[in-house]
């Protein structure tokens, strides 16, 4: 996204009510899932990346990896509908090193954490060109009602600020 004397390319219209909503409203105060499986996981994936790309194929696996690079480090291996499978893997850190929630390769992840349970974090790679595909993923994710820490506020916010003072 380049900066013109109209304000952000990209950042207008539909776009600038994403930015406006993703700059302005809180995470849900409740951001855990619970038991999470492969199948949840790609299927939440999806509902983002729906947003991103409309023409995205239903198979969960080819739609996970139509944006991903590849290295989901054992993830599309494990049985999909199993919470015990998913747990342990995780656990196992077998992903550690491998980028299986990268969900746009070089741009995006949809982070899967754990404390308390199982909860979602959206994280961009930080640069302004990124920001109407991470945007789209943010609508995708919020209008889906699924819950997920939005770690790149601040930026959001900061552009969202800018635009309005254009």
């Amino acid at each position: 996204m380049t900066k013109t004397k109209r304000g952000f390319v990209g950042i207008s219209g539909d776009n600038l009510k994403i930015l406006e909503r993703a700059a302005t409203e809180t995470d849900p105060a409740n951001l855990t899932i619970g038991n999470m499986t492969v199948g949840m996981y790609l299927d939440i994936v999806r509902k983002g990346m729906l947003q991103v790309c409309p023409d995205l194929p239903m198979d969960p696996v080819k739609s996970y990896s139509a944006f991903a690079d590849g290295r989901h480090f054992g993830l599309l291996d494990i049985d999909r509908n199993s919470p015990a499978e998913f747990t342990k893997w995780y656990h196992k850190y077998a992903h550690r090193g491998g980028h299986p929630f990268e969900i746009y390769y070089n741009v995006m992840h949809l982070w899967v954490l754990s404390d308390k349970g199982f909860y979602l974090r959206l994280a961009g790679n930080n640069t302004k060109h990124h920001v109407p595909v991470i945007l789209k993923a943010y609508k995708g994710l919020r209008d889906a009602d699924i819950p997920f820490e939005f770690a790149d506020r601040k930026l959001i916010t900061d552009i969202f600020q800018k635009s309005m003072k254009r």
